[in-house]
């Protein structure tokens, strides 16, 4: 990635999709104030992994992201640290497009993701698996696209079964 480079991101959780697109510089600004906090607070970097990702879920859930201020940058910083420091991106640090997935929690509708995926991160406490994807802009839109037409189809399945009166 070159320092005019814009990132983008997607955080698929449940049946929704969060994205959003942030310079570079801002990612990499928004990583080493979470590198400080890891380091403020004496973590080792996986415990700090899943406790950035606990976050970021607590704050999806919450809402956070559409709060805006504080809230959405939280969102931010949390989605930049764990997509610039994943396995993925270390793989491959040309691509700038990161699509974050958080695994349905067991009994939910959602993301599912194989446990044995090599970019998998079980979180045993939240019951989840997580997992980034750094690829091109063609896979980022194409995966996207995938994931939106899969959500409103089971949501149409949902809407469907709710009206349906039954035998």
């Amino acid at each position: 990635m070159s320092a005019g480079t814009t990132c983008a991101f997607a955080i698929q959780y449940g049946l929704g999709e969060l994205q959003f697109e942030m310079p570079l510089a801002e990612a990499l600004l928004f990583s080493n104030m979470a590198n400080r906090m890891m380091a403020n607070a004496g973590l080792g970097f996986a415990e700090f992994r899943l406790q950035m990702w606990d976050m970021l879920a607590n704050s999806i859930e919450a809402g956070d992201h559409l709060k805006g201020g504080a809230e959405a940058n939280a969102v931010a910083m949390g989605a930049a640290w764990l997509a610039l420091n994943c396995a993925m991106h270390r793989d491959h640090p040309e691509r700038d497009c990161f699509v974050l997935k958080m695994g349905a929690r067991p009994g939910d509708i959602g993301v599912e993701i194989a446990a044995d995926n090599p970019y998998a991160e079980a979180h045993e406490e939240r019951g989840q698996i997580f997992a980034v994807a750094n690829v091109t802009r063609a896979l980022f839109d194409e995966d996207t696209k995938l994931f939106r037409d899969w959500a409103a189809g089971i949501q149409a399945e949902i809407a469907g079964a709710a009206n349906d009166p039954g035998p």
